[in-house]
């Protein structure tokens, strides 16, 4: 347990005490049989993993003295003692509180405060020295996973299941929003996610992932940059009328058993939307996005690793602040797969820009789309991988995990009336297109892992944690979510 945070009662310590052992006696009804005591007072502030412990030292000698909190589970032995000088002269009696962290959910706990002066040649514990023991049990608390970060973790897109250019009824079984006669995207983003923009799909990352704790939370948002996770009292700001998510995450924290946080962030730092649209946009003209692009986003890479070490640091001081050590609970930063293949891989010849942008929905060069593929993604992920390895934190690195799943892949296909989605056949993103983008979702969409490709994230996500070290996610050839792998990562 940690047993940081011993203080006195208000801003400092006093520096100078005096008392009579008699009177004391008479006062506070402390039983003395020797002169240097602690008294030990009712624990407040109790949540699931810290306390509040109070008591008085008290002696009878102008000297200096020590004291300390004995804390342990009802049934163990307290362990070995962590001293705090005092100067005992002026104050009749001197109150202390420790802020008890690293402690288990649903436990009873005993505790008391000890004091001695530095002359005592009494042996730890000293009976004379110590309050009478109380106690106190922390409430029960359920464990959880969380997910923080921005759209391709909290489920953008995960509406779709394979993409099909049939704007009408189900759309060949790829809208799960579908009713039957209309359409609610509350079936598939959790409300208000919903109508906020959070778009926090029931299929996202943490919610498919299959870990061994009790609640799946995801805190995550579409569109977030690395401030909206900081807390608010360090520069954070909130989105979409919701509280920066660090300061979301304390609640949880303090509630839950939190084992294990999941964080995608920076690629919208990097501007990665912009990015997307200028390569778009140099579809059908002599310019590509690579020349466009490029250089401004190699100049972004060291601002945004500074940024998300800081939101690494904002989470774990909120976690510190709930009361958890840091071995108790584990950080994965994960990068990003490519949404569309190498132009080598695009089913459709960049010559037929009707197919391609209409029916298939990558509107991208060639050339832009490899660049996008290889050398983006690519920066990317060795950038995050970095700022992990920095911060000591594991790395999911999704750098090739849709590989020949990509949208307009030469191995995947889209859905029709006759041969639905499937999650070995279907793209694991969704595309634009854009003769029904407006009858079909939203643009935002666009893009990003679909409800296939959050089931692969979910399933990395599973296997990592087991693994615990950095690893690397591969989907398998002809196989769908549920066959993903992971590898050491080098």
């Amino acid at each position: 347990m940690d047993l940081s945070g011993v203080q006195t009662v208000g801003d400092a310590m006093p520096s100078r005490f005096s008392v009579r052992c008699t009177a004391l006696v008479a006062v506070v009804g402390l039983g003395l049989t020797g002169c240097t005591i602690g008294r030990t007072d009712q624990a407040d502030q109790i949540t699931a993993h810290q306390a509040l412990l109070h008591g008085t030292v008290v002696s009878s000698h102008d000297e200096t003295g020590s004291f300390w909190f004995d804390v342990a589970p009802v049934g163990q032995s307290y362990g070995p003692p962590s001293l705090h000088d005092v100067e005992y002269t002026s104050q009749d009696q001197l109150p202390v509180t420790l802020r008890q962290n690293g402690l288990v959910p649903h436990t009873d706990y005993k505790y008391r405060v000890c004091s001695k002066d530095s002359d005592s040649q009494a042996a730890h514990p000293a009976p004379p020295g110590c309050g009478a023991t109380k106690f106190f049990s922390t409430p029960a608390a359920p464990t959880a996973a969380v997910s923080l970060g921005d759209s391709y973790i909290s489920g953008e897109a995960g509406r779709w299941q394979g993409n099909s250019i049939n704007a009408a009824g189900d759309r060949d079984g790829t809208d799960r929003a579908f009713t039957g006669t209309g359409y609610d995207e509350s079936l598939v983003y959790d409300p208000p996610s919903d109508t906020n923009g959070c778009h926090r799909s029931d299929v996202a990352e943490i919610h498919s992932a299959a870990l061994p704790f009790d609640q799946a939370i995801n805190l995550a948002c579409s569109g977030a940059v690395t401030k909206n996770i900081f807390r608010a009292s360090n520069g954070g700001e909130g989105q979409d009328g919701e509280a920066p998510q660090a300061d979301q995450l304390a609640t949880v924290a303090r509630d839950k058993d939190v084992k294990v946080i999941a964080l995608s962030i920076g690629g919208n730092d990097l501007g990665f939307a912009s990015i997307v649209t200028a390569c778009v946009e140099a579809y059908g003209t002599t310019s590509t996005c690579k020349e466009t692009e490029g250089p401004g986003l190699t100049a972004k890479y060291p601002a945004v690793r500074a940024a998300v070490g800081k939101a690494i640091d904002e989470i774990r001081t909120v976690m510190a602040d709930a009361g958890y050590l840091p071995s108790s609970w584990r950080l994965v930063l994960q990068s990003y797969p490519s949404a569309i293949p190498r132009g080598s891989e695009i089913r459709v010849p960049e010559i037929d820009k009707i197919s391609r942008s209409s029916i298939d929905g990558c509107p991208v060069k060639d050339s832009d789309a490899t660049w996008a593929r290889d050398t983006v993604v690519g920066q990317i992920s060795d950038n995050l991988a970095t700022v992990a390895a920095d911060r000591g934190v594991q790395f999911l690195d999704l750098r090739d995990l849709f590989e020949d799943r990509e949208i307009c892949s030469t191995s995947t296909q889209l859905a029709t009336p006759t041969q639905g989605p499937s999650g070995t056949t279907s793209d694991w993103a969704r595309f634009l297109n854009i003769a029904s983008v407006v009858a079909q979702g939203k643009l935002e969409e666009t893009f990003h892992p679909n409800a296939y490709g959050e089931q692969a994230f979910g399933k990395c996500l599973s296997l990592a944690f087991a693994a615990s070290g950095d690893v690397a996610c591969d989907n398998t050839p002809g196989s769908g979510p549920a066959g993903v792998v992971v590898h050491p990562r080098g």
